[in-house]
């Protein structure tokens, strides 16, 4: 029987994995903080993939080794791919255009109002 208390082995706990860091990593609040802050501040959505047994074996011991969790080593995976396939933060765009914004000169005084006369000529050329 289960109680308000106890979770049967295949239920989990909220919080369980942080408790377990804790225990295997002797209480080290920092990294707890930050696997926190990952997940809870991001609103993550709960999936399933499916590994081989050599991937989910490298995986669990590279996670014990660096003291943190196969999702979010899985997490960080995901994001190496979206990066690397050009996938791209449309905030950070945004922001990188805006700071461009009156960093350049192109010497023509009207450019403002005839722009497309200005970018005709420029492919004319």
């Amino acid at each position: 029987m289960v109680t308000a208390h106890e979770t049967s082995p295949r239920q989990s706990r909220p919080g369980a994995a942080v408790a377990r860091a804790q225990r295997t990593r002797g209480g080290g609040d920092s990294v707890i903080t930050d696997a926190r802050k990952r997940c809870y501040d991001n609103s993550v959505v709960r999936t399933q993939i499916q590994l081989t047994d050599t991937q989910a074996r490298a995986l669990k011991a590279l996670a014990a080794e660096e003291g943190r969790s196969m999702a979010d080593l899985i997490r960080d995976g995901v994001e190496a791919l979206l990066q690397g396939r050009g996938t791209v933060d449309r905030d950070s765009v945004k922001a990188r255009s805006l700071a461009a914004v009156g960093r350049f000169r192109s010497g023509a005084r009207d450019l403002g109002s005839r722009h497309d006369d200005h970018l005709t000529d420029a492919f004319t050329s």
